[in-house]
C-alpha cells in the first residue's frame, strides 16, 4: 500500500466573495453577516492511497480547546458534525505531533490493516512533527516506511498538491454555495454563529469528498504514477513519469566515478521552511486565490524578507513571485549543468 496525505489551511468562505440574484435582476443584496469569514482558519487533511480505494476519512482541525484538555466545544456541537469526517480541537488549528501520533493509533493502523505481511509507504511532506524520534519510532513499529516529499517540491512531486488538492477545493466551493443558501433560506432571521459555520464546514467536507472519491478515482491512482512515487521497482515503468512544467524526466543510473566529477560545482536549493510550501512559479495555479493569511505563511514558511513593506494583498504575491521566479532559475541551472555532465 502507499499513502499520502496533505494540510490545507482552509477558511470558513469558499464563495471568493461571489454574491447571487435571479437572472434580470436590477439590484444584488449582499449579507454582511458573512464578512470576517475568510479570516477564521481551520486545516484540513486528505488522504489518498495510490489504488484509490479511500480508507481513511478526511480530518477537520478547529481552533478551540480539546475535550481532553477541559475543552466543551465539541461535546456541545458534535452531535451536529457530519459522520463522515473526523474532528479535532487544538489552540493553533494546525496538525502537530499529538494529532499526529493519536491518528496513527486510532486511524492509520487500525484502517489500513497495515502489517508485516501488508507494509505501507507513508509520503509526507518535511513537517518538523512528522520527523520527530517518537514518530519514527512508532511508524517503524507498525510497518509503516516514511518517504519525504523535499522541502519547497511538494507543488511538484506530493499527488495531493499535483493532482487532488484543486479539484477538492472547487467541489468544496460549490457545496458551501449550496449549504449557506439553503441554510439562510431555513434561517432568514438567524445570523451565521461559529457554530453554525463549523457544522457547515464538516459537511462541506464530507460532500466534496463523496464527490471527488466517486468521479475522481482514476486521477488519484494516476498522482502517484505521474510523481513516480508508486511505479514498478524494475523501472519498466519510468517513462510514465509526469511532473508538471519539467518536461520529459530521463531515469537512469547515475553512478559515475570520482574522475568524472572533477570540477562538478555543487550548489545547494535554497531550502524552505517545514511547512508544506508551493513554490513552482510559471505554473502555479494562481496567488490571487490565495488568501491574505496563507500568502503570509508562505512568506513566512521560506524565511522571505520584505514582507513588512507590503501594504496589499499584491505586495505579498509580488513577493512570493520574485522568489519562485529567483528558484526557478535555480532549477534551471542545475537542470542544465546536469545535462552538460
Amino acid at each position: 500500500m502507499c499513502l499520502n496525505y496533505d494540510e490545507t489551511p482552509i477558511p470558513f468562505e469558499y464563495l471568493d466573495g461571489r454574491t447571487y440574484a435571479m437572472k434580470g435582476s436590477h439590484t444584488v443584496g449582499g449579507k454582511s453577516d458573512r464578512s470576517g469569514w475568510n479570516k477564521r482558519q481551520a486545516t484540513l487533511i486528505l488522504y489518498i492511497f495510490a489504488d484509490g480505494i479511500h480508507r481513511i476519512p478526511p480530518k477537520i482541525i478547529f481552533h478551540g480547546k480539546p475535550t481532553e484538555a477541559g475543552g466543551q466545544i465539541e461535546a456541545n456541537e458534535a452531535q451536529f458534525y457530519s459522520p463522515d469526517v473526523k474532528v479535532a480541537f487544538n489552540d493553533t488549528a494546525y496538525n502537530n505531533e499529538g494529532l499526529t501520533i493519536t491518528w496513527i493509533k486510532e486511524e492509520l493502523v487500525p484502517l489500513t490493516g497495515v502489517s508485516k505481511d501488508n507494509p505501507l509507504l507513508l509520503v509526507l511532506d518535511c513537517a518538523a512533527f512528522h520527523k520527530t524520534d517518537e514518530i519514527r519510532a512508532l511508524l517503524k513499529h507498525n510497518n509503516v516506511e516514511v518517504a519525504m516529499v523535499p522541502p519547497g517540491m511538494t507543488g511538484l512531486c506530493q499527488p495531493l498538491d499535483t493532482h487532488v488538492n484543486k479539484t477538492m477545493k472547487e467541489y468544496m466551493r460549490e457545496a458551501t454555495d449550496k449549504y449557506s443558501m439553503s441554510w439562510e433560506e431555513s434561517n432568514p432571521d438567524k445570523k451565521w454563529s461559529v457554530s453554525d459555520k463549523r457544522i457547515m464546514v464538516t459537511y462541506v467536507v464530507a460532500q466534496a469528498w463523496s464527490r471527488l472519491c466517486d468521479k475522481n478515482h482514476t486521477v488519484v491512482i494516476n498522482s502517484f504514477v505521474d510523481t513516480g512515487i508508486y511505479l514498478a521497482a524494475d523501472g519498466s515503468e519510468d517513462h510514465l513519469i509526469k511532473i508538471k512544467g519539467l518536461g520529459p524526466i530521463v531515469v537512469g543510473d547515475y553512478m559515475i566515478r570520482d574522475r568524472e566529477i572533477e570540477g562538478y560545482e555543487h550548489r545547494e536549493i535554497p531550502k524552505a521552511g517545514d511547512h508544506d510550501v508551493v513554490i513552482d512559479a510559471a505554473f502555479h495555479q494562481g496567488y490571487e486565490d490565495t488568501t491574505v493569511i496563507e500568502l503570509k505563511r508562505q512568506i513566512k514558511a521560506r524565511g522571505l524578507k520584505g514582507s513588512g513593506a507590503c501594504k496589499r494583498k499584491a505586495d505579498y504575491i509580488a513577493l512570493l513571485r520574485t522568489a519562485d521566479v529567483a528558484l526557478q532559475a535555480t532549477l534551471d541551472e542545475l537542470d542544465g549543468r546536469g545535462n552538460e555532465s
